[in-house]
């Protein structure tokens, strides 16, 4: 090689490293500054105090709010499940920072390499969040562990192939390499290639270190009688002028709104004009109708103006609520209320997650934009309609009420909690706790 080569050579690779070097710092900040899950506090204090045999729980976030809460999720119902069992879970959280440019390689490219890579790379970068810390790369973890998330899946199988079978791995989500090297794969049923029809009949069961659910999994309940009331009152109490005019609201209707993605690429038009006949439909009925109406932290600054606009030209403002991020000035978001209070629930077909909580309620969901969805997640809402009648947003009529009020037992969406009774019954390390 001439010189001229050389330096070309040496310059191209210094040009990479220091990318790498910058994309690595980048991603490092992103993940570990992400907001730590509300649900880590209140997994820790269920069994505060209480006595039997623990269970280390390492769940291993990768800084995506919709990924980690799955996974508290699923913690959450396995200690509901073992409470009379009298086992603890002690969660200890960790986030997984992926190192370029090896996180660029497909999943299944980097499980066959993993022999040959050098053990601190292999277990990328372990941060713990508590005041505990953890070196897991110091001995081999016992225990459970639950991850979601492409960037976790050779944290996990490092911790797992260590451990001499003394930890146990559920991976969330699709893993794209042999699920077999895992103790247990959970993923919706559409997030399967090879998808068939005949997969509804194996929902929630393990087999060959599978268990596939319709959606995503999560920490909403079925709603109680108590907690539907306690949250109506509260969506009440959010419309003073309403209650003083005419009284409470007969009916209470929820607007839950994400943000266009790549796979439901909405526009300000489509959502309004499906929500136009939903709310046209309710304000013209004869039930009194109050609108409680919540933006993710997805939303845009400008698509939040205008849906502020939109609704104060088309409902009376005293049967609207907005909350939005950008203007809630240090109230609290009140969408557990929403999901526990109202009596519809609309949702925009953006987020799998938003729709598997909302359907988990046994309320009325309806989906607005689902016209919009492409690839997969045209599956998810077919199934979700079929098993759980979640209907699109030019379907709804106002009789669907009455008919959903005799067989919404019946449709509630219950993924995550069958997905912990499957695991207790089949894992050796939670059986005969």
């Amino acid at each position: 090689m001439t010189q001229a080569e050389v330096a070309g050579a040496l310059l191209v690779v210094g040009g990479v490293s220091v990318a790498c070097w910058m994309r690595n710092k980048k991603t490092r900040n992103t993940i570990l500054n992400a907001p730590i899950p509300r649900q880590l506090d209140q997994c820790k204090n269920f069994f505060k105090g209480s006595s039997g045999s623990e269970v280390k729980v390492l769940i291993l976030g990768n800084g995506c709010a919709g990924a980690e809460n799955q996974c508290f999720g699923l913690l959450r119902h396995l200690q509901i499940l073992s409470e009379k069992r009298n086992t603890r879970f002690r969660p200890i959280f960790v986030r997984v920072v992926p190192r370029y440019p090896l996180a660029l390689l497909p999943n299944s490219v980097q499980v066959q390499l993993r022999t040959w890579m050098p053990q601190a790379l292999f277990a990328t970068h372990f941060d713990a969040l508590q005041k505990e810390r953890v070196n897991l790369l110091s001995g081999p973890f016992s225990g459970l562990v639950i991850a979601s998330g492409r960037t976790t899946v050779l944290s996990s199988l490092y911790l797992r192939e260590t451990s001499g079978n003394s930890a146990c791995s559920i991976q969330i989500q699709q893993p794209h390499c042999s699920t077999h090297l895992f103790d247990a794969v959970v993923s919706p049923i559409h997030d399967v290639r090879s998808y068939k029809q005949d997969m509804k009949q194996n929902l929630w069961k393990l087999r060959d270190n599978q268990l596939f659910t319709i959606g995503s999994l999560h920490d909403v309940e079925p709603v109680r009688d108590e907690d539907r009331k306690s949250s109506s009152r509260h969506l009440c109490q959010l419309l003073p002028h309403l209650q003083q005019q005419t009284g409470p609201p007969d009916l209470l209707v929820s607007i839950l709104i994400g943000s266009p993605t790549s796979k439901c690429p909405w526009t300000f038009q489509d959502l309004t004009g499906e929500l136009q006949n939903v709310v046209q439909q309710l304000l013209t009925s004869t039930k009194k109708t109050a609108f409680f109406v919540t933006l993710s932290r997805r939303t845009s600054w400008k698509l939040a103006q205008e849906i502020e606009e939109w609704l104060e030209r088309k409902v009376p403002y005293h049967q609207r609520y907005l909350f939005s991020p950008a203007k809630h000035d240090g109230r609290p978001n009140p969408y557990t209320h929403m999901l526990h209070g109202s009596q519809i629930i609309v949702i925009t077909a953006d987020s799998v997650s938003m729709a598997s909580e909302a359907s988990s309620t046994g309320k009325q969901v309806i989906i607005a934009c689902r016209g919009r969805v492409r690839g997969k997640f045209v599956k998810f809402f077919e199934v979700l309609e079929e098993i759980c009648g979640a209907l699109p947003a030019e379907k709804f009529e106002e009789e669907n009420l009455n008919k959903w009020e005799t067989s919404r037992d019946e449709n509630i969406l219950d993924d995550t909690r069958k997905v912990a009774q499957e695991l207790l019954d089949q894992l050796p390390l939670l059986q005969n706790r």
